[in-house]
């Protein structure tokens, strides 16, 4: 395992925070109100959504749902005032979101907690990671403000103006029952795009590190702890705040789930034998970070110690949204293992039961597995507290947590609420699982403090499990040993070799391998001059994935583009053979992505449409028209969104989430590595191979297929990204997928492209795009790190190049370099006498051009090592030239089109 793993370094909670249903905004109120079983479950707020219109007992009535309740923070006004907070940062609090607004709340509590306020965070080096799904509803209502406009234009090329009114009072009379319906049509861009949603957490807090935002579904929660403790161990930060927050409880969400059945009619009971679903709910949670070492040297205050975390996939299952205790199981003992330890050493789970049948079962057999194979004689406590505040989807890990390390600080479980009688499943595993309806002391162990997993699961078959340990001084200065605090360290910035690639774009369909240079060019001086922007020639692989064109017709175009290009570099890569990848559960996927999905936005559309009618009805009030003088206008709107093949099934949710982008091709190739997306806004591609990095460094994957995609092109997205660049721009259609792996874990059958890296911190203004620039978004890094493999396979003369990528939003962003060879200067050879056998060796192709380039007519012969490669020619003749001979012909033979 890679020094870097996380036995090596145990990491310190130093504070905690929340924001929960039903009042829960602080530790002492989340702890009241999970000792008194305070409900946070209550009918949706008349001011989220219409209740009536939504609503109907029938489960298959188009674009209704059956569930009209959820988790919801009553009465919501965060007081800001205690933490003395700058001007500038003040502000962006008066402006923030109500998703935000959630983040910046827990994150506050827990720094305070932590003993690092106002002034003291602008003295260090601070980085917020941000487990979100869905971005906030101001971007489905924004959407909605736009495409109110367009159906006005549409429908008024062809139809007559109401009768009673002029052409231009009508069009105002339009807009202004829009912003009443919909809200302004010009939004500032940060309080919108998710891509913002982490930046602006940053700024509020006052921390310059990377501001990242992760999503894999309803595991963020924990997913994030685990990526953020990565990039703590990697790099030189003080601290790292990681938070789960979901606030997006709008009704496109809430159908769309309803169509999986998914969802509780009547309340959120888990673990229960009535229960029969989950109830959505919203809130947040934040752990401030610190390595332990470091955490005691500079007395910081410790609440709880993180000795394990672990995320899975689970791989090929019967859908993309069914949970399986493969990756279950995988992602609970891979904490575990990083401990040390087995089940037998574990006083409790915090399970992610969301009160789901299967979900539960499915839960509640992992969790016995895991007993049984360590062959532990007694049952494993379990509890859970979604019965209380539902199922936060991105913020539920998260609270988990919290309630664990509320839990140490009781020295005693919480009830679980809502269990009249156990599921059966749970009755049944008696012998491994024991749930306590009432909660009880927490007795500790003679030899170690009190120990539990958290779990959070999610769609997409993402898995992450946490393993936390009550802090005991004693027993953690023991196990870091005598050894003295580690000191502030240099980034680890290790190289990542590609060693397979592919790349799609409008004109240049998917191949394995770098696409021809002269090809890509083209295609890509064409975009700006594309008449849609997508990619129309593109065909779904159908042969290599079998996907019913029924579920493809709901299913995001993102997702379809990355496993297309996914599937062409795992077999240039040499892993993947058919629909067959030789290492699965060795295989990770993180992928480059900027502010959700276009089919989300179409999809909040389609079931919103009735909306449409309100603004029609309202403007005829403004311009006193008659019910009948509009009755065209109602029949063109309602003839848009006809029931038919578009209609919400339940391949809507999977087919619009996200972070799905990245589960179909875990779930697809079954490959059972890590899955998420990252987005920070056009800097994206850093965070990708950030994260890569540390997974290949924690010997978490042998491989990584990371990459960017965007298709995300509708014309609302084009404004805001302008707006917010202070530029026009273009977005288009576009999908690059590389496989990496470490350099030094190569093996002489990889065919390396070059090589890449990338660190945190890139600071600087502007955005690199010019004026009316063609733009992939989240993908653009991964587009000029394509431009510069290319370069290095056609130009021998080519270099290695570093790339600021900076944040549109904060002022950190990531470098990226590719080189041609992992070191910053080719070795220096000493070359052989003219007219002698020369030998040369490499590590590889690449390294033997390197040795080449370095050579003269005067050096002597490099020294032969066991497993090179070895290069064997005459310098006879003219020495320069024929240097250069041998030159062109390896360059040949180490291009893609040779292998």
């Amino acid at each position: 395992m890679s020094p870097l793993a996380a036995p090596e370094t145990p990491i310190a909670i130093l504070g905690a925070g929340c924001v929960l249903p039903p009042t829960s905004t602080s530790l002492v109120e989340y702890r009241r109100n999970l000792l008194a079983g305070t409900p946070g479950i209550s009918p949706i707020p008349a001011k989220r959504w219409d209740r009536d219109r939504y609503f109907s007992k029938d489960r298959h009535a188009p674009e209704r749902t059956y569930c009209t309740l959820g988790g919801f923070v009553d009465d919501y006004h965060g007081d800001f005032t205690p933490y003395g907070l700058t001007a500038a940062q003040a502000r962006v609090v008066a402006e923030a979101n109500r998703t935000q607004l959630f983040a910046i709340d827990a994150a506050l509590q827990a720094l305070q907690a932590a003993g690092y306020d106002t002034a003291r965070r602008s003295t260090i080096r601070g980085a917020i990671y941000l487990g979100n799904m869905l971005g906030d509803e101001t971007l489905a209502n924004y959407s909605m403000r736009r495409r109110a406009e367009d159906h006005h234009e549409r429908l008024a090329a062809c139809l007559d103006t109401p009768q009673g009114t002029t052409a231009a009072a009508w069009r105002d009379a339009w807009a202004q029952a829009s912003d009443r319906q919909f809200g302004s049509s010009q939004p500032a861009p940060q309080h919108v795009l998710a891509s913002a949603l982490a930046p602006v957490v940053a700024a509020a807090l006052g921390l310059s590190g990377e501001a990242t935002l992760v999503d894999g579904a309803c595991a963020s929660g924990l997913l994030v702890v685990d990526a953020a403790i990565a990039a703590l161990v990697r790099g030189d930060r003080d601290l790292v705040v990681a938070i789960g927050t979901m606030a997006n409880m709008g009704v496109a969400g809430n159908v769309s789930f309803a169509k999986i059945g998914g969802l509780s009619p009547d309340g959120s009971r888990p673990l229960s034998a009535s229960a029969n679903g989950l109830i959505p709910g919203e809130g947040s949670g934040a752990v401030v970070l610190k390595r332990l070492d470091r955490a005691l040297a500079e007395g910081d205050p410790i609440i709880g110690v993180i000795r394990g975390a672990a995320t899975r996939s689970d791989g090929a299952g019967k859908a993309i949204y069914a949970p399986s205790s493969r990756g279950q199981v995988a992602a609970m003992q891979a904490a575990l293992d990083q401990a040390g330890l087995s089940a037998r050493d574990l006083d409790y789970v915090e399970v992610h039961a969301t009160g789901t049948p299967t979900g539960d079962t499915t839960e509640l057999e992992s969790v016995a597995l895991l007993v049984s194979h360590a062959r532990r004689t007694d049952p494993v406590t379990i509890g859970s507290g979604k019965a209380l505040v539902g199922h936060g989807f991105p913020s539920a890990g998260i609270a988990n947590l919290v309630k664990v390390l509320l839990s140490f600080q009781g020295q005693r479980f919480f009830p679980t609420f809502g269990v009249d009688q156990p599921t059966s499943a749970l009755a049944e595993r008696a012998e491994s699982l024991r749930l306590l309806p009432e909660g009880g002391p927490w007795p500790r162990h003679p030899d170690h403090p009190r120990r539990a997993l958290a779990n959070a699961f999610g769609f997409g078959g993402v898995d992450s499990s946490v393993l936390v340990e009550e802090f005991d001084p004693a027993y953690h200065r023991a196990l870091l040993g005598s050894a003295p605090a580690t000191p502030k360290t240099q980034q680890v910035t290790s190289w990542l070799a590609v060693v397979g690639a592919s790349a799609l774009l409008p004109g240049l369909p998917a191949a394995s391998g770098l696409p021809d240079a002269v090809a890509f060019q083209q295609a890509w001086d064409g975009l700006a001059a594309h008449p849609t922007g997508l990619a129309d020639d593109f065909r779904f692989p159908f042969r290599e994935v079998k996907i019913p064109p029924s579920t493809l017709r709901q299913t995001d175009r993102a997702q379809q583009l990355f496993l297309s290009t996914s599937l062409h570099a795992l077999q240039h890569a040499g892993l993947l053979t058919g629909r067959t990848v030789s290492i699965p559960e060795r295989v990770a996927t993180v992928v480059a992505t900027a502010s959700g999905s276009q089919a989300s936005l179409d999809r909040n559309e389609r079931i919103r449409a009735d909306e449409f009618v309100d603004v029609l009805e309202s403007a005829a009030r403004l311009c006193s028209v008659s019910t009948e003088a509009i009755t065209g206008w109602r029949a063109g709107l309602q003839d848009a969104f006809p029931v038919g093949p578009d209609t919400t099934t339940e391949a809507a949710l999977p087919g619009y989430m996200d972070n799905i982008v990245a589960g179909r091709v875990g779930n697809s190739l079954d490959l059972r590595g890590t899955n998420y997306i990252v987005d920070a806004d056009l800097s994206s591609w850093g965070a990708a191979v950030w994260a890569a990095t540390g997974i290949l460094d924690e010997a978490q994957a042998d491989a990584v297929v990371i990459g960017g995609v965007n298709a995300l092109v509708a014309p609302e997205m084009a404004d805001l990204w302008s707006r917010q660049v202070g530029a026009p721009l273009r977005p288009v259609e576009g999908s690059v997928s590389f496989v990496v792996r470490r350099a030094e874990d190569l093996s002489p059958h990889d065919h390396v492209l070059g090589y890449v890296r990338a660190a945190p911190d890139a600071t600087g203004t502007g955005t690199g795009l010019a004026a009316g620039e063609v733009t992939t978004l989240g993908a653009d890094g991964a587009f000029w790190a394509l431009t510069r493999l290319l370069a290095l396979a056609s130009d021998p003369a080519a270099t290695e190049l570093t790339a600021a990528l900076p944040s549109v939003f904060h002022g950190a962003g990531y470098t990226v370099t590719v080189a041609r060879h992992p070191n910053a200067a080719p070795p220096e050879v000493a070359a052989p006498d003219l007219g002698h056998p020369v030998t040369l060796e490499g590590a590889d192709l690449n390294d033997l051009l390197a040795h080449l380039r370095a050579a003269t007519p005067a050096t002597t012969t490099t020294s032969a090592s066991e497993g090179a490669l070895r290069l064997v020619f005459d310098l006879d003749g003219d020495p320069t030239t024929r240097l250069q001979q041998v030159i062109a012909a390896l360059v040949v033979a180490s291009a893609p089109s040779a292998q």
